[in-house]
């Protein structure tokens, strides 16, 4: 690397061309990390919101269907409680990677 970087600082268009494929490389290698951090803080996000969808599935089963034959209804419930947690944190990450993806420079 510092032989090229030698070589190409004798010519002079060579440094331009040594100074761009460096900035491309670093531009990658940024734009990765932070598709990285959004996806990080999105399946962060998603297990909160699954937990938290679980919980109140489940809260919501226990007071709906009171009865000792409501055990299915008790389980729709908190699968749709999930479902809806998941989904909307899924949702949430989606957005944020397409607006960070829109922003980045082509």
């Amino acid at each position: 690397m510092e032989a090229e970087s030698i070589s190409s600082s004798s010519s002079g268009s060579g440094t331009t061309a040594t100074a761009q494929k460096m900035t491309a490389t670093t531009t990658a290698t940024s734009s990765d990390r932070l598709v990285y951090a959004t996806m990080q803080k999105g399946f962060e996000t998603m297990v909160v919101q699954t937990g938290a969808g679980l919980i109140l599935g489940g809260l919501a089963g226990i007071v709906l269907a009171r009865g000792g034959k409501g055990l299915a209804a008790r389980k729709a419930m908190v699968g749709l409680g999930a479902g809806i947690g998941l989904g909307s944190s899924w949702t949430r990450t989606s957005m944020d990677l397409e607006t960070l993806l829109q922003q980045q420079p082509k």
